[in-house]
């Protein structure tokens, strides 16, 4: 995969959010399957502040649906693998302390 670096600000999990990931681009073919067949999820390899953070993108084509049966993907099976980096920010923290707020 190439292209632009994800990034998140912490939020204690490895979750790439749906909305970042998008929808997988299906080259050489006007033959594809049904946007509802695959799904596509993406986690970080640590949920921990860091820049390089390998990301894990997973297209899978689901079981039980008619494409699975009519496709597969270059590595003969219904579910592949990309690598990608990422980073994830520190979140910022506002304090106010309590005697201070009178």
């Amino acid at each position: 995969m190439s292209g632009s670096t994800y990034t998140k600000t912490y939020d204690a999990t490895v979750n790439v959010s749906s909305a970042s990931i998008g929808s997988p681009i299906f080259e050489n073919t006007s033959l594809k399957p049904s946007a509802s067949s695959i799904t596509v999820t993406a986690v970080y390899d640590s949920a921990n502040v860091g820049t390089n953070r390998t990301i894990t993108y997973t297209i899978t084509i689901k079981t039980g649906t008619s494409d699975a049966n009519n496709f597969e993907f270059e590595n003969g099976t219904n579910k592949i693998e990309y690598r990608h980096n990422g980073t994830i920010r520190a979140r910022e923290l506002t304090v106010t302390l309590d005697i201070l707020r009178n």
